[in-house]
Parts: structure tokens; C-alpha cells; sequence
């Protein structure tokens, strides 16, 4: 991929993860499972940050956050995806375990296309999960935000 598309995947992510949070926000209760999957999104992401930047996660991968952390999360995401993608590094491959202490190798560019695919995913089911609480369901589909630009 060029590095414009992973720049487009990354502001996407930060588009549709506020999408979703002001969603979630609206909500006056009940969408516990939801909040537990978006809480997810946002902690897998911080894990793969902290891969490509060989660090250790400062949270495991199904914490419980509150959600006052959502926004600052999202904002410190969307910067340091953006250094990674601007150090042209993408083609670098890092060596990483899982959370199962299994150890791999990939490149950054891979990581980095699991990371947007992985929070579209679970995106979709936060929005699922809860579709009948929400007066209008967040739309996050990657040609919405190319239209709203």
C-alpha cells in the first residue's frame, strides 16, 4: 500500500472511533457489551502501537475504561499512527509476541492494515450489539467518511 492510503486508513479510524463514541455516549444505558467491544478497539490498538514501538502495553487487551479515556485515546492513536506511516518505516518488520507469549513477525504496513481492519470489525458489532437503543445507528463506513471530506 502507499503511503497516502495508510494515511486515509488511519484518519478513517479516527473518524468512525469518535463516530461511535459520541454514539455510545447518547446512550442512557444498557449497552454494556458494546462499550466493553469499543473499550477493546481502543486497548487492541494501543497494543499494536506498542509493538511497532517496542514497548510495553500499558493496559491488556479487555480493559475496562472509562470514557472520559475514549477521546484522548483516539487523538494519541491517530498521532503516533501518523509519526509510524511519516517515519517510512512501513516496510519495516518487527518481531512481537501475542498476548498468548506466542512470538511473530511482520511487517509494519501489515500490522498496520490488521490494526484499521480489526477496529472496523469490531466496530461493526459495537454498533450491532446495540442498533436498537440508538435513535440513528453512527455510520462509519470508510465511503461515508470519504464523503464527508
Amino acid at each position: 500500500m502507499q503511503k497516502s492510503e495508510f494515511i486515509t486508513l488511519i484518519e478513517h479510524q479516527a473518524w468512525a472511533d469518535k463516530r461511535v463514541a459520541n454514539a455510545l455516549l447518547a446512550l442512557p444505558s444498557g449497552h454494556e457489551k458494546s462499550k466493553k467491544l469499543f473499550d477493546h478497539i481502543l486497548a487492541a490498538q494501543h497494543t499494536w502501537l506498542s509493538r511497532i514501538e517496542n514497548r510495553i502495553p500499558e493496559m491488556n487487551v479487555w480493559p475496562i475504561l472509562s470514557n472520559e479515556s475514549w477521546y484522548p485515546l483516539i487523538t494519541d492513536h491517530r498521532e503516533r499512527l501518523m509519526a509510524i506511516v511519516n517515519s517510512d518505516r512501513c516496510e519495516q518488520i518487527i518481531s512481537y509476541k501475542n498476548t498468548a507469549g506466542t512470538e511473530f513477525t511482520n511487517t509494519i504496513s501489515e500490522i498496520l492494515l490488521h490494526l484499521t481492519l480489526h477496529s472496523q470489525y469490531h466496530r461493526g458489532q459495537v454498533i450491532s450489539y446495540s442498533i436498537e437503543l440508538f435513535d440513528k445507528a453512527p455510520v462509519v463506513d470508510m465511503i461515508a467518511f470519504l464523503r464527508s471530506k
